[in-house]
């Protein structure tokens, strides 16, 4: 008896493989964009050692030709194969007028955009409000921490000064530790022992005023897998680091604060700001990103419902410096037909469309 899945599996791939792929390095790629009724798809296909991986919004699946899929992923198979079909039709007949209608039709919510942040923060005043996040602490006193040059670097290096730099990073954001309860007035050690990471890899059990116990320990291999420098807790692009390292041009240590997301900003830079005026020398990896997000001088991603958001800076060339992202959704909720409609047309021209690059050409030219 046939297997249904595995030839429908079959028909999609020859179907895709009818397309000439770009290429990523090794593997080879697709993107089409694909009406079925009314409604639009974005199908990505990526070949890669052996197994093609289809996503299209938020359905994926991988067929390696070994075996039948899931009856759900099945019918989405048929429903992918029968836009591919007739996409292919259209190309075949006319290739530069199909392209121009896709062009055309194709809803701004499959694309990818920049906006910049002083105008996304207009039609949304309320996201991403770090200045009025900073609470005590005025924009303007931020900036002049931020804006100061790259500090010399520390003739030596002990524990109990690192954890020094810990306490007033943990004392100047209490709230984010409101869980606990937190206490002001506890040594470095006992804040760090309670917020930071835990992997220390050693560093708790060194002499604390000893310069060379520090260097000892620093050119080990003892705290290698460890997160000696992860002082607030987060997921991999959601923690607070201060990150003692050899200064890499001139004799000496260097402290670098970094909190890359957005999620972190305001406490990375209320830190900044605490230890400048501790007169405590820290290096800032974001600086730049910083000022940008905090003048709303910055670009803002706009992606395609249901692409990834948590790291969708990814997809944008580094010369536009994205850190944040954005669906168009969030432009439109609570908004009428009427006001959507008018909202619509403004972003049609405010948002700097990315160029689109989609499968057309036949496989062999």
């Amino acid at each position: 008896m046939p297997n249904n899945s595995r030839n429908i599996s079959d028909q999609l791939i020859s179907t895709i493989e009818r397309f000439r792929p770009f290429h990523d390095g090794n593997d080879k790629v697709w993107h089409f964009f694909l009406k079925t009724g009314r409604t639009w798809i974005g199908l990505n296909v990526r070949f890669y050692n052996g197994v093609y991986y289809c996503n299209s919004d938020n359905v994926s699946c991988e067929i390696n030709g070994y075996g039948p899929v899931r009856p759900e992923i099945e019918r989405q198979l048929a429903i992918w194969l029968a836009a591919l079909d007739a996409w292919q039709k259209e190309v075949s007949r006319d290739p530069l007028a199909t392209q121009q209608r896709l062009l055309r039709n194709l809803p701004l919510q499959h694309r990818f955009g920049l906006i910049l942040r002083s105008n996304a923060r207009r039609l949304f005043p309320e996201w991403c409000d770090f200045a009025s996040n900073l609470k005590n602490v005025s924009r303007s006193e931020v900036e002049s921490a931020l804006e100061r040059h790259s500090p010399e670097p520390l003739p030596d290096m002990t524990l109990a000064r690192y954890l020094e730099y810990c306490r007033i990073a943990y004392e100047t954001n209490p709230d984010t530790f409101a869980y606990s309860p937190f206490i002001s007035g506890k040594s470095g050690m006992e804040y760090y022992t309670s917020y930071a990471d835990g992997r220390h890899g050693g560093l708790l059990d060194i002499e604390p005023e000893s310069p060379a116990a520090f260097s000892a320990w620093y050119h080990s291999n003892q705290h290698q897998g460890c997160h000696p420098w992860e002082i607030y807790r987060g997921g991999n692009s959601t923690h607070i680091s201060l990150a003692v390292s050899k200064h890499p041009y001139r004799s000496g240590w260097q402290i670098a604060l970094s909190a890359f997301s957005s999620t972190r900003l305001v406490e990375a830079c209320r830190i900044a700001w605490a230890l400048d005026q501790a007169g405590m020398p820290v290096e800032i990896v974001d600086r730049e990103s910083y000022l940008l997000r905090l003048r709303d001088e910055d670009w803002i991603g706009i992606l395609p419902e249901g692409c990834g958001i948590s790291y969708g800076w990814h997809n944008f060339p580094n010369d536009y410096k994205v850190a944040d992202c954005m669906y168009l959704s969030w432009f439109y909720e609570k908004k009428s037909p009427k006001e959507k409609a008018a909202l619509r047309r403004i972003l049609r021209h405010l948002v700097h469309w990315l160029p689109l690059r989609f499968s057309c050409e036949p496989a062999g030219n």
